[in-house]
């Protein structure tokens, strides 16, 4: 790839480049020839062929490392073709012409490229045939020069040394220099091979800045700068420009820090030309009071750091206790309002400490020193004194720093003072009648100090608020309730679109409870489809969706009784959990609990939202069952669940470096709710019956859903794979509607075609199937990765054009659209149903947001690959851009229409507020990736098209890293029984960066723990030896950076479907974090379909799974789980034949043997002691090492893993 950044440095080099697509066969003896470039995605050669076998390819950079298609096209002997290759589809056209001769010979584009754009692209005009005009702004830099470029990509391009008029074009000569300042036509005659600059001389204007300098003011001082006195002798000053971004005469600048610094003017002269000045300030004083810290400890205000001039440096010695969390502080110019702040990301603390805070001006350095010393703990009991309407109350008795005594007391106990472990939870007031009180004196106290305190706990009356909606819906409904602005402020959270699912009651009636508010705005819709207008309500009533009425009562079939817990794990390590019980439907009776295995209709009563605690007291292993009943005049309902208290897990169990992370495609896993497979009207027609076979339609969404996912998390199939992270397709809202394919609808069933970020795709499920999905992986102790892609928006498209709306489409859209035969569906006819050229298309992101290939108004994508081009002709999103935008027009009024326009608003402003970041594009995706780890705990993400943001987002995506720590912090501080383990590990990020190997490349400077390595797929076991010891050596030896590898991949390839007992092994045990796509382990078989990545994406084989292949999978990946040291550990070969080998890390220790038959003895001195058993895990065998060795009988597979139990003699 040739890059800008790159071009900019080449001053006075001449260079050639690699086209992007070459054509590759017999006719050219499969050497390389440039695809000429027609427009958009189109591209062509025209080729004879011979008699000897004739065949050809398109080869991507004539590297032969991405090339299309799979096999050889083979074609007739002594023809000639017309071959077109579309570069988004990687469709291939040939047709038969009669010979090669009458091809073109003139350019199909030619582009000034120079220092006037910055090596950028501008495009000429032919105004008669070879004949080439571009008007070009010229400001006389020095070495001011330019070149011509024919298809934007440096394959052709034409300079000269010539100085003649007209200058002689050479192909790839060198630079063309020229003097001139201001605009001027630059004129190319292909036919000649001549180039001629036109246009009337200009001389350039003189800048002058009164006063002149240099200058020295005092730290605080202003001063007003005049350009009036700037002249030009052959015309007039236009405008002025100053380094502050005024653009009067006149421009006043405040000096705020020390130091030299310089102004400068810029002017401009009616003929264009420019002329700039400078002055240099020296700003003196002194800085004692210059910089504030701000930070969690004093709200955000500031407190002025003194100057140290033994150390140079501004300090403060700060305590942190607890005002926010996470802790943390900027250094801010006190002068200012966070115009100037460091660190560009909040400084992070550890709480409970004190700190010496230093800043270094010069460097614009951050430091934060721990004052080490003992200190006395401090209470942190919560909640503190309140008044409750519960029948009790849970308090959780906490402190900070250590305590060697830790006691409570109530005031209604005639007892001693009462010992506590620090997160206790006790239960208070449930003995209290409505107006009585309870005390509660709690005291924590070491050598070096105590803290004590008093609260007291209120029994209020009930307040009675609440009230509940039914709504009356038509016929086949899925019933949703989008809410929002509930009152009071916080009773009740918001939800994004669809909304809620309403409670099935039958016949058509659906029933929610907004349980906390007196009022609440909401809109009745089925499943994101059909909706009401806006509606609020601040009583219980029911509303007719046919009449478009309320009504206060209405005849609703009784709800039965149904009881539950949540908020709690049924297996459990803490010293006790809360647990919230349940008890729902119409007129309950009462809800009843027992904890000792007895009947539940005598038990203790309860309340919907009562918590009670458990587990207090229990042994590793031991149980107790919690049993509820409750009735109303409809039903009964009783359950049961039996907790148990497990050892607590190893805080070595699991490391991002060790990750076995299966990667799925939520659509093509499981279809466990059939209701969402056709959201938002896809695969229907006009009015609204689904198309026979829209499940077997290759672009189609086929069923799988968040409930799949879960559904099998819940059967252990990824705990019996060995799977400790799930990498899920983005269950972000994508575009509606298809887009043309080749002869086939396409839609975003990958997730990469995003519409709205804020959503999940109704096809995916709703939020809740989503937050069972991550909460149900948790507690099967996996963590869960979400894809993400930032680089570029989903296509527009018909349907989303129509209903937003957006652009403008032409008569007949619709039959075409919607039609049941998909073969009707081309890409080249698609696109004739847009009016590109109508202003309606500003109603899209908007120019401000992205680049787009064809729609006015908007910059035109460059057509070199890279970070400014529309790689398939997806919308390029600015990730580059620093100027301040509003919300794109497209989801403002989309959120409008939802009723969440002012919801998403304000929280863009609460994050704004509290980053400080500019309203940027790049931020603004911050802010909503963030929201999906700030929300449902996602342990990480994965980055589409890392390459093609390349000089673009770098910083972006450090940003986004940082955010995203912070927002898994604030979810583990929310959700502290929702962790998969008790190891609070960092947001982990990882990236697809095309062809990246195995090295430590600059992005893991900008956030990345982690990139896809595309070398490893293609390896053969027989030759893995090489490949695992330097992957050791390489990866495991550097803890700042780390691969995932693979095998198979959506996009890529995949792996032999008959070779992958083979493939297992190798991926399994290899160094590394390795990635598991979906189907490898059951010898998931491709489908047909028009190109490549569609063959790559069947649906699961449920029903044919190779139960050799899948047994195979599940042991090693069960083994690599259990060992840390099969990924992160040292390797080291033991045995060429059979190929033996081991791996060490932190005291985890195996030893692997592949190929191997019969009984097997292995020499296993380096890693196990004689006396030691040894396990066999793979067959499940165990042995006793003896003189160094153990021996083992082996599987067909030839596969032996060895780890130690435990020494059995002396």
């Amino acid at each position: 790839m040739m890059k800008k950044l790159l071009l900019v440095g080449m001053f006075a080099a001449s260079f050639t480049a690699q086209a992007e697509w070459e054509f590759r066969g017999t006719p050219n003896d499969w050497k390389t020839t440039p695809l000429t470039h027609v427009q958009g995605t189109e591209y062509q050669t025209c080729q004879t062929f011979g008699s000897d076998n004739p065949r050809f390819k398109i080869d991507r950079w004539g590297n032969w490392q991405e090339s299309y298609p799979q096999d050889d096209i083979s074609v007739v002997a002594n023809t000639s073709y017309q071959i077109t290759f579309y570069s988004d589809s990687k469709h291939i056209e040939r047709v038969e012409v009669a010979d090669c001769e009458g091809e073109p010979d003139g350019w199909p584009s030619l582009y000034f490229r120079g220092t006037p754009n910055d090596w950028d692209i501008t495009p000429f005009v032919e105004q008669t045939e070879g004949v080439w005009q571009v008007e070009v702004d010229f400001d006389g830099r020095q070495d001011q020069r330019f070149k011509l470029d024919v298809y934007g990509d440096w394959s052709l391009n034409y300079g000269s040394s010539d100085s003649s008029d007209p200058i002689m074009l050479v192909q790839s000569g060198g630079d063309i220099y020229t003097q001139v300042i201001g605009r001027y036509s630059i004129e190319v005659n292909e036919n000649s091979n001549t180039l001629s600059i036109n246009g009337d001389p200009n001389m350039a204007p003189h800048a002058v800045i009164t006063p002149e300098g240099p200058l020295e003011v005092e730290l605080g001082d202003s001063i007003i700068f005049d350009g009036s006195d700037s002249w030009d002798e052959d015309g007039q000053i236009a405008s002025y420009a100053w380094s502050n971004r005024e653009t009067t005469e006149t421009a006043q600048f405040t000096f705020n820090e020390l130091g030299e610094q310089s102004i400068s003017l810029t002017v401009v002269d009616d003929g264009g030309a420019k002329g700039t000045a400078s002055v240099t300030v020296n700003v003196t004083g002194d800085p004692e009071s210059d910089w504030c810290f701000r930070g969690t400890p004093n709200g955000w205000t500031k407190t002025v750091m003194p100057y140290n001039p033994d150390t140079g440096l501004f300090e403060l010695l700060q305590p942190f206790n607890g005002e926010e969390d996470p802790a943390r502080f900027k250094v801010a110019r006190c002068s200012t309002d966070w115009q100037e702040s460091y660190p560009t990301q909040d400084f992070p603390v550890t709480d409970g400490e004190k700190f010496l805070i230093s800043f270094d001006e010069t460097a614009k350095q951050v430091d934060a020193e721990l004052v080490v010393g003992p200190s006395a703990p401090e209470l942190t009991v919560s909640p503190q004194s309140k008044t409750f309407t519960s029948d009790n109350l849970s308090v959780t008795l906490s402190y900070k720093g250590e305590a060697t005594d830790a006691t409570y007391l109530l005031s209604d106990s005639t007892g001693d003072a009462v010992a506590f472990e620090n997160g206790d939870v006790i239960v208070v007031g449930a003995d209290l009648e409505i107006g009585q009180s309870v005390d509660l004196y709690v005291e924590v106290a070491n050598d070096v100090g105590s803290d004590s305190a008093t609260y007291t706990y209120t029994k209020g009356d009930p307040e009675e608020i609440g009230f509940t909606v039914w709504l009356k819906a038509p016929s086949g409904w899925d019933a949703k309730i989008h809410h929002w602005d509930a009152i009071p402020e916080g009773s009740w959270p918001d939800t994004d679109w669809s909304g809620d699912d309403m409670k099935e009651l039958g016949e058509d009636w659906f029933r929610y409870k907004f349980p906390n508010s007196s009022s609440s705005k909401m809109i009745f819709n089925n499943n994101g489809a059909s909706q009401t207008d806006t509606l609020t309500r601040s009583s219980d009533g029911c509303y007719y969706y046919a009449d478009n009425r309320w009504t206060d009562s209405c005849d609703v079939p009784p709800v039965p009784v149904e009881v539950g817990i949540s908020g709690a794990k049924l297996k459990f390590w803490q010293a006790s959990i809360l647990v919230t019980l349940e008890a729902d439907g119409d007129d309950v009776t009462g809800g009843r609990y027992t904890l000792d295995g007895s009947d539940p209709m005598a038990g203790t009563p309860y309340n919907t939202g009562d918590q009670i605690p458990l587990g207090e007291g229990l042994e590793i292993g031991d149980t107790v069952e919690l049993r509820l009943w409750a009735s109303n005049d409809v039903s009964t309902a009783s359950e049961r669940y039996t907790f148990e208290k497990i050892e607590k897990p190893s805080a070595s169990s699991f490391s991002w470096d060790n990750a076995t992370v299966y990667f799925v495609l939520t659509d093509r896993f499981l279809n466990a709710d059939t209701s969402n497979d056709h959201s938002y009207g896809r695969e229907k027609d006009r009015n609204g019956s689904p198309y026979a076979g829209y499940e077997n339609r290759v672009g189609a969404f086929q069923g799988g859903d968040l409930k799949g996912l879960t559904q099998k998390l819940k059967e252990d199939y990824f705990n019996d794979l060995g799977i400790t992270a799930i990498w899920l397709t983005s269950p972000i809202e994508q575009i509606h509607g298809f887009v043309g394919g080749t002869n086939f609808k396409y839609y975003g069933n990958h997730g990469y075609w995003m519409l709205d970020p804020t959503a999940v795709d109704a096809n995916m499920g709703t939020e809740a199937d989503l937050l069972e999905f991550v909460d149900t992986a948790h507690e099967k102790g996996i963590r869960v990765v979400l894809d993400v892609v930032i680089n570029h928006v989903g296509y527009d498209n018909l349907i989303d054009a129509s209903q937003q709306p957006y652009g403008a489409l032409n008569a007949g859209w619709e039959d075409y659209y919607y039609t049941s035969d998909p073969s009707t569906i081309h890409y080249e006819t698609y696109g004739n149903y847009f009016n590109y050229s109508d202003g309606a298309w500003s109603q899209f992101w908007g120019r401000d947001w992205i680049r787009h290939t064809k729609a006015t108004g908007y910059d035109i994508c460059a057509e070199a690959y890279g970070a400014f081009d529309c790689g398939g002709g997806l919308p390029d999103v600015k990730l580059e851009s620093n100027a301040t935008v509003s919300l794109p027009p497209l989801l403002q009024n989309k959120w409008a229409k939802e009723g969440r326009l002012s919801q998403e608003q304000a929280e863009l402003d609460a994050f704004f507020n509290n980053t400080g970041y500019p309203r940027t594009v790049g931020n603004h995706f911050i802010k909503w990736i963030t929201d999906w780890v700030r929300e449902y705990g996602f342990d990480g993400i994965r980055m589409d098209t890392v390459k093609n943001m390349e000089g673009q987002g770098e910083e972006v995506l450090k940003r986004l890293k940082d955010q995203s720590v912070i927002a898994l912090n604030e979810w583990r501080a929310a959700n502290p029984n929702k962790l998969p383990d008790e190891q609070e590990l960092d947001f982990w990020m990882t990236g697809e960066y095309f062809d990246h190997g195995v090295g430590r490349s600059h992005w893991f400077d900008f956030g990345f723990d982690s990139m896809i390595n595309f070398n490893f797929a293609g390896v053969s076991l027989g030759s893995i030896e090489g490949v695992y010891s330097s992957y050791a050596a390489s990866i495991n030896t550097d803890p700042t950076f780390n691969v995932l590898s693979y095998i198979s991949s959506h996009d890529k390839n995949m792996y032999s479907r008959s070779n992958l007992i083979d493939g297992g092994s190798a991926l399994l045990m290899a160094p590394g974090a390795v990635q598991i796509y979906y189907g490898d382990e059951t010898a998931r078989p491709l489908v047909d379909a028009p190109f490549g990545d569609l063959t790559l994406r069947s649906f699961m084989n449920w029903s044919s799974i190779d139960q050799n292949v899948h047994s195979h999978w599940q042991r090693l990946g069960q083994f690599r789980a259990r060992h840390v040291a099969v990924g992160a550990g040292s390797h080291t070969q033991l045995s060429a034949s059979p190929y033996t080998f081991k791996r060490e890390k932190d005291g985890d220790a195996v030893i692997v043997v592949f190929g191997a038959s019969g009984n097997v003895t292995v020499d296993v001195s380096s890693v196990f002691g004689d006396c030691w058993e040894v396990t066999e895990f793979y067959n499940n065998n165990k042995a006793t090492v003896a003189n160094g060795k153990v021996t083992f009988p082996t599987s067909n597979n030839g596969v032996l893993l060895l780890e130690g139990v435990e020494k059995t003699c002396s």
